[in-house]
């Protein structure tokens, strides 16, 4: 367990050996694949070898496509190879293997960047990752071997030094990612698919976050999110109960002092409406707190529905339904 871990926690392939089983390797080592598939010259993780075996694949079935294309030259229907062409392509899934086999920085997320501070932080590590990511490959004696390029120590140093780099900078971004409290529901939920994704490769790096961190930061961000989200809820609900209570005063049974006290209740309750933030959180609050209001200023007592304007009906029927679920609670 120990070794799987070290493999996950370190951005690089590991080479047992040119003389060992690769299928039995790779059964101890989850996560990683033989690459290349075709004669295998070590283990590479599945976010790298999937993309380089799609890769080879790629250029085979490019290579094929050319030899096909040759043999209808002079062929005089111009509508055979054009359709000969799509069958090909089809047939050896050359769309797929390229979208597989595209560079990793060409797929990094693009993410809302919003109120939310956290979209920002994630974002921040998901371009560290595809710039990481980047750099695997020229730093990989074997891949650079296959590829004709030389593979000296002194013309290796680049690459080492640029993989070094890249990767200091994308466990940097991963550990400032969970000093970022979300402020959304939606921060957080993506907060956690971030880390579902990325959090088993990154279990054990020096100096990073253990899961128990990654999994208390994602804690502590629900909890606060959802600490902050409940008081417009409890707003809300505070301003049908006061709204209906104020409502009720105006019955043939009202008394000043009543009325009063109910007054000046309503009037701290749509303070506290003003008070809120302008967030998606707010909205319910913010709309109730405004339809009391136009209640209030457009109220006849007495005159039926039919005779106010259509949005003072809107207001009207607001009113109806705030009285009717104070009534439904009273008969609980």
């Amino acid at each position: 367990m120990a070794l799987i871990n070290a493999c996950l926690g370190l951005h690089e392939a590991r080479y047992p050996g040119m003389d060992r089983d690769w299928a039995e390797a790779a059964a101890y080592h989850p996560g990683f694949l033989p690459s290349p598939q075709h004669q295998p010259s070590g283990l590479l993780r599945l976010d790298y070898a999937i993309p380089r075996e799609a890769a080879h694949l790629l250029a085979l079935a490019e290579a094929e496509f050319e030899r096909r294309q040759q043999a209808y030259v002079g062929v005089r229907d111009p509508f055979v190879w054009p359709r000969v062409a799509a069958e090909m392509r089809r047939d050896m899934r050359m769309d797929a293997l390229a979208i597989v086999a595209a560079p990793a920085a060409s797929k990094a997320p693009t993410l809302p960047t919003g109120g939310d501070p956290i979209f920002s932080a994630i974002q921040a590590h998901a371009d560290a990752r595809a710039a990481f990511s980047e750099t695997v490959n020229p730093q990989d004696r074997a891949w650079v071997q296959q590829n004709g390029g030389d593979t000296s120590d002194e013309a290796m140093a680049p690459a080492h030094a640029a993989y070094d780099a890249a990767g200091k900078a994308e466990k940097q971004a991963w550990a400032a990612l969970f000093g970022v409290r979300p402020t959304t529901l939606s921060g957080v939920l993506a907060m956690i698919r971030h880390a579902q994704q990325y959090a088993p490769i990154n279990d054990g790096l020096i100096d990073g976050p253990a899961l128990e961190e990654v999994f208390g930061a994602i804690a502590d961000s629900l909890s606060g999110v959802m600490a902050t989200a409940a008081v417009p809820n409890r707003l809300a609900t505070d301003i049908l109960d006061g709204w209906a209570s104020w409502g009720a005063t105006l019955s043939d049974a009202w008394t000043k002092p009543n009325f009063d006290r109910e007054t000046e209740r309503r009037n701290s309750l749509l303070d506290a409406a003003h008070a809120l933030p302008a967030t998606p959180e707010a909205i319910i609050p913010k709309a109730l707190a405004c339809a009391w209001m136009e209640w209030v200023a457009v109220d006849r007592p007495g005159q039926p529905r039919d005779a106010y304007g259509f949005a003072d009906q809107i207001t009207f029927d607001l009113h109806a339904a705030v009285m009717a679920r104070a009534a439904k609670q009273a008969g609980r």
